[in-house]
């Protein structure tokens, strides 16, 4: 981890300067070479997270959760604040999206925006046209999480539970919606364990 940040921090510095000095093509050069390195770095990762994996970071996922919660509940509507199910899959996937994609990576994204690779932002890893900073992505990704939230909820067709179908529209992959249910169910029993004491 530290080996990355240090990485990062230089690579930074080096891509600062070949800006300010007008030179596109190098930049575009080096950020083809740099994020290969990270997105190899991102993988490990997620073999790391993915599936029952996830457990042995449970330290990590409760701390984030619960700052999460605490940090950005201010930019939750009326509707999410009044749902506490769907309010807690939405910090549930705001998690998972900050272990899966840490801040080195939107570091880097930040950076390379301007190369047009760069095609999700902000802590909730939304697309966009424009570079989304974490408030952004979070305002963002709240407005497709309430639209997929009423679709469920006016299809009484549907077989999928709540979490499975909000997190299905940000990765159809089974490995992330099975991370999510598990992380969903082991960050929010840790909530009710703590009420419970109180």
């Amino acid at each position: 981890g530290a080996v990355v940040y240090i990485i990062a921090i230089i690579f930074a510095a080096v891509m600062i300067n070949l800006t300010n000095q007008s030179k596109p093509e190098i930049a575009t050069s080096v950020y083809s070479a740099i994020w290969l390195v990270l997105m190899i770095c991102l993988a490990w990762r997620t073999l790391i997270n993915y599936g029952h994996e996830f457990y042995y970071q449970n330290a990590l996922a409760s701390a984030l959760y619960k700052k999460y919660k605490k940090k950005y509940h201010y930019l939750l509507s009326e509707e999410m604040l009044a749902n506490p199910e769907l309010m807690d899959i939405f910090f549930t996937i705001m998690t998972i999206e900050q272990m899966n994609r840490p801040g080195v990576f939107r570091l880097f994204e930040r950076i390379f925006f301007f190369t047009g690779k760069i095609t999700t932002t902000g802590i909730m890893q939304v697309s966009s046209k424009k570079y989304l900073s974490n408030p952004e992505s979070i305002l963002a990704a709240q407005d497709i999480v309430l639209k997929q939230y009423r679709s469920y909820t006016s299809d009484n067709t549907s077989h999928k539970n709540l979490v499975t179908s909000i997190a299905f529209i940000y990765n159809p992959a089974d490995s992330y919606i099975e991370l999510i249910n598990g992380a969903y169910g082991y960050l929010t029993s840790l909530d009710k364990k703590v009420l419970s004491i109180k």
